[in-house]
Formats: structure tokens, C-alpha cells, sequence
């Protein structure tokens, strides 16, 4: 952590995000001045955002979806294979598990939700044309495809953390499931009682 900050204070440059933050303000800029010759490219690239955005969000409920399946179901599939989850010995601590997952996956779905709403405000305004006593301007929409940007991101994070991670998946799931989702890096964070 010592090296890194020693390494920006040599270099003075912005970190990614600060350089993204500065392109994305640039782009809108630019896109909102040429509006003649750049519209059609304005729309296309923000429909492609709304599109990842979307696959994310079908992603985010589909995997709800399967949990609260999971968690109403009267099946012997929610219950641990001989109390192998680690921590996990009760119905308790199982649907506890559950839930939690289904949290994080309803609060991925919410975020991608989220920037879809910005990023198509952004697909409306981008293109208005240029008024001096409009309140619409390249820093308000620069703010709004900004603000699409970062839920779209927590959405990631949060989708990223309930299906990828390792240990939540350890935490979660018994020993072998886990080992056929990630492979030989389970080993050595596995914390399964056998």
C-alpha cells in the first residue's frame, strides 16, 4: 500500500477511474457539440451499454430466482450433505446462507436496474439540441452517464461476489461443488468439514 502511494506521488497521474471519468466528460462533450455528424454513434454506443447492462440484470434475477427456488423448495437439495458446509448445522444457518446470496443478487439486479434507468436518460438527452438557457448540458448528462457508470459497476462487484467468489462459494456450498466450480484454487482456500 506504502509502495502505491509512494508510486502516485512520483507520477502524478490520475488513477483509471479518474482517467475514465475525464474520457467519458470529454465524449459527452463531444458528442453533444457535432450532434449533426455524431447522433447516430452517441445512440449506438450507449445501446450497447444498456445491453450489457441488461444481460447482467437477467443474469442477477436468474440466479435469484434459482435460490428462492432453493430456499422454498421442500426438496433435500438445501440440506448440507452431511452437515459438510462449513458452519452450517442447522436449517438456520443454511436458509441464512441462502438468503444472503439471494440478497446479493437482488442488489446486483437493483444496480444493473439502476444504470439502465441513467444510461437511457443519458440515450435521450445526449442528442438535445444545444440551448444557452436549456438546463440540459454536457455536465448534467455528463453526471447522469457517470452515476449509470458506477451502479453499473457496484452491479458487477456485486454479482462478481455472489457467483465468483470462492470463499463465499466455501461458505455456501459443500466441498464438491465448489471444487468443480473453481478448480485446484479451492483447495487451498477449502474450509470444509468431511
Amino acid at each position: 500500500m506504502a509502495g502505491y502511494g509512494i508510486r502516485l506521488e512520483r507520477n502524478r497521474s490520475p488513477p483509471s477511474s479518474g482517467q475514465m471519468l475525464a474520457g467519458r466528460r470529454y465524449w459527452v462533450s463531444a458528442m453533444m457539440k457535432d450532434n449533426d455528424k455524431k447522433n447516430v454513434l452517441a445512440v449506438q454506443t450507449l445501446r450497447n451499454l444498456i445491453m450489457g447492462s441488461t444481460l447482467m440484470a437477467t443474469t442477477s434475477i436468474l440466479l435469484s430466482a434459482g435460490l428462492a427456488a432453493i430456499i422454498s423448495s421442500t426438496y433435500s437439495v438445501k440440506k448440507p450433505q452431511n452437515d459438510a458446509v462449513y458452519g452450517a448445522h442447522g436449517e438456520f444457518m443454511v436458509a441464512l446462507k441462502y438468503v444472503t446470496l439471494l440478497t446479493i443478487f437482488m442488489f446486483s439486479f437493483f444496480c444493473h436496474s439502476l444504470s439502465i434507468r441513467f444510461v437511457n436518460q443519458v440515450n435521450l438527452l445526449i442528442n438535445t439540441p444545444p440551448d444557452p438557457m436549456s438546463v440540459v448540458n454536457s455536465e448534467y448528462v455528463s453526471e447522469l452517464l457517470e452515476k449509470g457508470f458506477v451502479s453499473e459497476h457496484s452491479g458487477e462487484q456485486a454479482l462478481l461476489l455472489g457467483d465468483a467468489s470462492p470463499a463465499l462459494d466455501i461458505w455456501a456450498s459443500p466441498c464438491f461443488p465448489v471444487f468443480c466450480h473453481h478448480g485446484p484454487s479451492a483447495l487451498q482456500l477449502r474450509l470444509c468439514v468431511w
